[in-house]
């Protein structure tokens, strides 16, 4: 980014986001329940949404309050251990998709594989972790009093996005100020042009492979698993896919 951040973010993204690199994705998979917790939404703000990618035996995560929670209840919960009792859960698939913006409680349960796009911060107030201790006996820290400053209380269900895709054309499946998501189906060759024009993109392979060629001829195989980040000064590209593949999309807004 400090040498080649216009080519790869692109002029208008380069001027908006300078030499930080504005996406932070992730792939989750979660062997027991993770913590429940919250991202500050002003200083070091986090939003993020989870794509699911895979399930082993009844998965599901959290992403955010059941109706009629109050900060009065949720203390209440927070003093006997119990807040992981007021979530929503949902029961989870393949394709699920969820989006969890700064200040809306979450958690991810066992069983759960995902693809993960975020803000680019590490903050994470850690509000409940089931009673764990490290490898030193202690428990971990959590952090109540920042969290509570930042949770939302007004949020309530649904919270899993609904979305139609098509073969053969770009589904936007989730639009944030933050990022952009968006999936290509593919069974034959396609042009990529990203929505804004002059943007880099993000390809993670879901299913099958794809050969991807840039602007210059260059060619390089992604396959399923992998990801590769597509610089704004490559585009158009041609994507050349396997006989059926599946490539999970993301660009900024």
């Amino acid at each position: 980014m400090q040498t080649y951040g216009e080519g790869i973010l692109g002029r208008q993204d380069y001027r908006r986001y300078g030499t930080h690199f504005p996406l932070l994705i992730k792939l989750i998979n979660a062997e027991q329940d993770l913590s429940v917790q919250v991202h500050p939404d002003r200083v070091l703000p986090k939003s993020e949404m989870w794509y699911i990618l895979g399930t082993s035996g009844e998965a599901r995560i959290s992403a955010g309050f059941q109706e009629g929670v109050t900060k009065d209840s949720y203390l209440s919960a927070i003093n006997d251990h119990r807040v992981s009792e007021l979530l929503h859960y949902d029961t989870i698939n393949a394709g699920d998709l969820f989006y969890i913006p700064a200040g809306r409680i979450h958690t991810i349960g066992a069983g759960s594989f995902l693809f993960e796009v975020q803000q680019p911060s590490d903050t994470t107030f850690r509000i409940f972790d089931y009673q764990r201790r490290d490898q030193k006996g202690e428990l971990r820290p959590l952090h109540l009093q920042q969290a509570l400053e930042v949770l939302d209380f007004t949020a309530s269900p649904p919270y899993k996005a609904t979305y139609h895709e098509e073969h053969d054309s770009l589904n936007t499946l989730l639009s944030t100020p933050h990022f952009v998501f968006s999936t290509l189906r593919l069974n034959k060759p396609y042009i990529f042009t990203p929505p804004k024009g002059e943007e880099c993109a993000v390809f993670f392979i879901a299913e099958g492979s794809i050969e991807v060629e840039d602007l210059f001829g260059q060619r390089v195989l992604v396959e399923q698993g992998h990801s590769v980040l597509l610089p704004a000064q490559l585009m158009p590209l041609t994507i050349i896919p396997s006989s059926k593949s599946k490539i999970l999309v993301v660009t900024l807004p």
